[in-house]
C-alpha cells in the first residue's frame, strides 16, 4: 500500500507503489478492473481521509452528486457481491464523471513514486492552477537500452493512434496530437551481455499520458521493463517498466490562502524502491 510522505492541512503527498491504479479508468478496461481485487489508491484516500470526497473539479463533482447512488443512502448496491457492485461503482463514477478526489496528476499503474492530493477545494484549485501554469517541477528516473546523449530534449507532440490506447509521436492515423516536451540527462552507463542501458532522469515539461515513456520509446531507447512500448522481455524479468517518480516541488501557499506573500518552497523526494534498486545493483556489478 501506499506510504504517506507528508502531510498537512491541504496537500498529503503518498509514496505510490507500483502495480497499483490511482482510479478506477486509469488505463485498463473495465473487465480487467472488476475482476482485480486489488483496492486503487483512491480507495485507501477515501478509507483514510473521507474529507477529500467532495474534492475536484466543480463540474465532476455536480455530477458526481446527480448520479450518487439513487437510493440516497450513499452506500453501493448490495445483491450479496458487494465488492463487485462497489467496483462496479467505483468504475461508473469514473468513467462518467472522472471520479478522483483530490487526484490533479497522477501515475501509471505500473509507475512508482511521489504523487501530490488535494485534501481541500482550496488546495485542489491551487494545484491545478500551478500545473496549468508549468509552476510544478518533477523528476523522474528511468533505465533505458541503448547508449542515451548526456543531454537533450524530446519536443514531438504526441498523439492517440486510432483504434487503441497508445499514444506515438509520429504516424498516419494519429488523432488528438497535443505539444510534449520532456527534458532528460544521463546519469549513468552501464554494460550487461554486451548491451548496453542509460539511467537516465527526466524531467517533464507537460504532462501528456505516457509522455516519458512514448519520447523515450521514439528516440530508440524504450524503457527497460515496458511492455508496451518496448520489449517484451528483459534481463531481470521485471513485470513493469523501469520509471519512477523520484520528486516534485513546489511552493506551498499563503497562509490560509490569504495575501500575496507565497508560502515556502516544498521538495519531496522518494528512493528507488527496492525491485529498481535490485537492477542497478546488478549493472554496478
Amino acid at each position: 500500500m501506499p506510504e504517506i510522505i507528508y502531510e498537512d492541512e491541504n496537500f498529503l503527498a503518498v509514496n505510490k507503489p507500483a502495480n497499483l491504479l490511482v482510479h478506477g479508468q486509469s488505463g485498463i478496461s473495465k473487465s480487467e478492473f472488476l475482476i482485480s481485487k486489488q483496492p486503487t489508491l483512491v480507495d485507501f484516500l477515501l478509507k483514510k481521509y473521507p474529507e477529500i470526497k467532495n474534492v475536484g473539479d466543480s463540474s465532476t463533482l455536480r455530477q458526481c452528486s446527480g448520479q450518487a447512488h439513487s437510493t440516497g443512502s450513499g452506500q453501493a448496491h448490495s445483491t450479496g457481491s458487494g465488492q463487485t457492485n462497489s467496483r462496479q461503482d467505483h468504475w461508473t463514477n469514473a468513467k462518467q464523471t472522472n471520479f478522483r478526489p483530490g487526484i490533479v496528476h497522477r501515475l501509471d499503474k505500473d509507475t512508482s513514486g511521489v504523487l501530490i492530493i488535494a485534501r481541500n477545494q482550496k488546495a485542489f484549485d491551487y494545484l491545478k492552477d500551478l500545473f496549468q501554469n508549468h509552476q510544478i517541477q518533477k523528476t523522474y528516473l528511468a533505465l533505458v537500452y541503448g547508449k542515451m546523449p548526456k543531454r537533450g530534449l524530446f519536443a514531438q507532440p504526441i498523439g492517440l493512434k486510432s483504434g487503441s490506447t497508445k499514444r506515438a509521436v509520429f504516424g498516419k492515423k494519429l488523432k488528438m496530437m497535443k505539444p510534449a516536451i520532456t527534458e532528460y540527462k544521463t546519469l549513468r552507463y552501464f554494460q550487461k551481455n554486451n548491451e548496453f542501458f542509460s539511467l537516465v532522469r527526466l524531467s517533464p515539461k507537460t504532462g501528456r499520458t505516457h509522455q516519458l515513456r512514448v519520447h523515450l520509446a521514439a528516440s530508440g531507447h524504450p524503457i527497460v521493463g515496458d511492455q508496451l512500448y518496448g520489449r517484451k522481455n528483459n534481463p531481470w524479468n521485471l513485470k513493469r517498466q523501469f520509471l519512477h517518480a523520484e520528486s516534485i516541488e513546489f511552493t506551498l501557499p499563503p497562509k490560509n490562502f490569504q495575501g500575496e506573500a507565497a508560502g515556502r518552497r516544498l521538495k519531496l523526494e522518494v528512493e528507488l524502491p527496492n525491485d529498481l534498486k535490485k537492477i542497478i545493483d546488478d549493472l554496478k556489478k
